[in-house]
């Protein structure tokens, strides 16, 4: 309700998020949580996009650890947990493999605009945003910002014409411009080919799954 006595209304974003996870039903649950807040947009915004990350387990998660912030945060905390059990029954997580979950955990990846810079590392978008409308983005300032990130060494990241890198891997086999096999005519199976081809060069096979998990899985004609 507008007085911000409203703990579960994450438990209802739970759900939603879990089975749509598009971006407007994502802005829609990230005012709610501004709302319920009541005090910090930012930190709602923070718990909205966390829950989209996977649309299952790892976004649940996120916001269970941080609700202990929010007023109410103890309520908040059980509903989650509620939904969480039922969102992982029988060992099945909704989204991302297990694989792919313990890799978001031990890289550490988040979106990109939750990534804090750091000394020495570039903040790797794991499948180019270059690539926004064929993967459904709204903009191209929606794919910098919402795809999922990992830190990268600079040297192995690029872009640099001194030893091979991801970033001039991935321009080589799919070049800038509009044409075919273009950025901008390239199709979804030749993005994802791109992407494995190259993760694979570089032994990050690991980070290969996630893009492929989170990315490619459900779009019809696409093959692993």
């Amino acid at each position: 309700d507008p007085s911000g006595h409203c703990p579960f209304c994450i438990a209802a974003a739970f759900v939603v998020l879990a089975v749509a996870g598009n971006t407007a039903v994502d802005v829609a649950i990230d005012y709610s949580i501004a709302q319920l807040t009541g005090d910090d947009f930012h930190l709602g915004q923070s718990l909205a996009v966390n829950a989209a990350i996977n649309t299952g387990l790892v976004g649940v998660g996120g916001i269970i650890g941080k609700a202990r912030h929010l007023r109410h945060g103890s309520q908040l905390i059980d509903a989650g947990k509620a939904w969480r059990s039922k969102l992982t029954g029988a060992g099945k997580v909704p989204g991302l493999s297990a694989e792919s979950l313990e890799t978001i955990r031990r890289w550490g990846i988040k979106p990109h605009h939750l990534l804090k810079p750091r000394k020495g590392f570039h903040r790797h978008h794991l499948v180019e945003k270059r690539f926004w409308r064929q993967l459904g983005f709204e903009s191209k300032e929606q794919a910098e910002k919402d795809i999922l990130s990992a830190f990268l060494d600079a040297k192995t990241h690029g872009p640099n014409k001194d030893q091979p890198n991801i970033t001039g891997r991935l321009r080589e086999l799919i070049p800038y411009g509009d044409g075919k096999g273009r950025t901008g005519g390239a199709t979804l199976q030749e993005i994802w080919d791109a992407h494995k081809r190259v993760y694979e060069e570089f032994d990050l096979d690991d980070l290969a799954e996630v893009v492929w998990d989170k990315y490619f899985r459900h779009f019809d004609g696409v093959t692993k």
